[in-house]
């Protein structure tokens, strides 16, 4: 396993005895929601041709060819499946090609809806983590497989990573004026999400943080630019605080942040150790392999994480 998920690993332990409640039991299924570093396969899976994570350079590294991930390699969901020993949830959008018998087998150690591209808010188009919840709802509603002890020892991982701010970004070409303003309804969405999850029988959260916006290339180039970590910096703050009070406020919830900022750090602080992909240095720039931006859209974004 890459070393920037080594820490994953004491995280796990901590899942594993779901808060120290009674003896440590295997996690029974694992349900995903959020966005593109979360997402295994449901970018419209159906029209294959013209969408990014289903064409190469896509899973270039890992599995070998294009699997509707954005990146060259496992993302978030596969490592979090590796550590609890579940098979990688399927997407969501895939179940729509089978019948009721066959979606009951498949749903059984859980789904993934992570969509790439979405946010709290509409950011680009795409389904929205609460729209994400929704989906869980009707689904868990229809299935006779998960009672409410199968789904106290589930895992859940949400993947909120910033579309919400690069979406203003887009729209405000550049100018982070407003932009502190989306914060705190950004993680309240969040916060939104896990209550609405918990109560529906939910019981153990991995939430990830997002990394400093203002190190990807497209911003800082060859350095961080510190006003738009600021952003990142108050989000993070604010879903610490919000964890905290979510611990105090629901009994039996067991949650922990992923720390997504650590592990993109953890690459730019040590980008030889992660030189397999064009070269991670020159990745930073143009990847003229491909003939693609490496961040912005292009297989890096992903790639070393």
């Amino acid at each position: 396993m890459d070393p920037i998920f080594s820490h994953l690993l004491f995280l796990i332990i901590t899942l594993s005895l779901f808060a120290g409640r009674g003896n440590a039991e295997k996690a029974r299924a694992l349900f995903v929601f959020g966005d593109s570093y979360a997402d295994t396969g449901n970018r419209n899976p159906y029209n294959q041709s013209v969408n990014q994570p289903w064409k190469q350079p896509y899973g270039l590294t890992w599995p070998g060819y294009p699997a509707g991930r954005f990146s060259s390699g496992k993302i978030q969901t596969d490592f979090w499946g590796d550590i609890l020993g579940l098979p990688v949830p399927i997407a969501y959008e895939l179940l729509k090609s089978h019948e009721c018998k066959a979606t009951a087998k498949k749903i059984r150690q859980g789904v993934n809806f992570a969509v790439g591209g979405s946010g709290v808010y509409q950011a680009f188009g795409f389904i929205t983590v609460p729209q994400q919840v929704k989906q869980f709802k009707k689904l868990i509603g229809r299935s006779h497989g998960f009672d409410s002890h199968k789904l106290s020892r589930s895992v859940v991982l949400i993947s909120v990573a910033g579309n919400d701010y690069g979406a203003f970004l887009s729209r405000s070409n550049g100018s982070i004026e407003g932009l502190i303003d989306l914060v705190k309804p950004v993680v309240s969405g969040i916060v939104d999400a896990i209550k609405d999850l918990y109560e529906s029988g939910l019981r153990n959260f991995a939430v990830s943080n997002i990394y400093s916006l203002g190190c990807r290339p497209q911003i800082g180039k060859t350095f961080c630019n510190s006003i738009y970590n600021e952003i990142a910096a108050l989000h993070t703050k604010l879903l610490w605080e919000s964890i905290e009070w979510l611990r105090s406020d629901l009994k039996e919830l067991s949650i922990i942040i992923s720390d997504l900022s650590s592990a993109i750090t953890h690459i730019f602080s040590n980008p030889m150790q992660y030189d397999r992909f064009c070269g991670f240095v020159r990745s930073l720039l143009y990847c003229k392999r491909w003939g693609w931006s490496v961040w912005g859209g292009g297989p890096g974004r992903k790639a070393f994480i």
